[in-house]
């Protein structure tokens, strides 16, 4: 189960000492995000004793900016998993475009940072496939992800094809 505490819980209260500096590249990449969108790409995540589990780079950028983020809160018991949600997109004269408005989950364990935007490779009925992510979440339990297959790569980091199609 996972409850929010965005509205009870200080960052300062969260413990993130068993956590490592994340690389410079990757806190740029999820700062341009949030200046441009004004939101997280994801949210943070903290066990029962406020220790952090997911979301360390959120963290630092809400620490950084004075600006409060999502913060759920699960036993630290349960395994956390970083799931992307999006649709299915077809690389057509020198753009992406939506090939359908079907949206898909996938269970994202790549090394490269992930934020809505960006192209996915998955695996899909008839083959492999293309899928634009629109939100990125953390899911407790194993339970949670039963059926959801992994992302495969991670094609391209770029603009928002919603955006351009308005």
């Amino acid at each position: 189960m996972i409850v929010e505490l965005t509205s009870i819980l200080n960052l300062d209260k969260i413990n993130v000492s068993g956590m490592i500096t994340p690389k410079p590249e990757k806190i740029k990449y999820y700062e341009e995000y949030f200046l441009a969108k004004g939101c997280f790409a994801n949210a943070v995540i903290v066990d029962e004793c406020w220790n952090i589990r997911a979301g360390y780079v959120t963290y630092l950028l809400a620490k950084k900016y004075g600006v409060r983020p999502q913060i759920f809160e699960i036993r630290a018991s349960k395994p956390v998993v970083k799931v992307v949600r999006g649709r299915y997109v077809k690389y057509i004269s020198w753009e992406w475009k939506f090939v359908s408005e079907k949206r898909d989950s996938r269970i994202y364990t790549l090394k490269e940072s992930v934020v809505p935007g960006d192209i996915l490779r998955v695996e899909a009925s008839k083959g492999t496939a293309y899928m634009q992510v629109e939100e990125v979440k953390y899911v407790a339990g194993p339970i949670s992800c039963v059926g959801l297959r992994k992302a495969l790569k991670h094609m391209k980091k770029g603009k928002n094809i919603l955006e351009s199609e308005t």
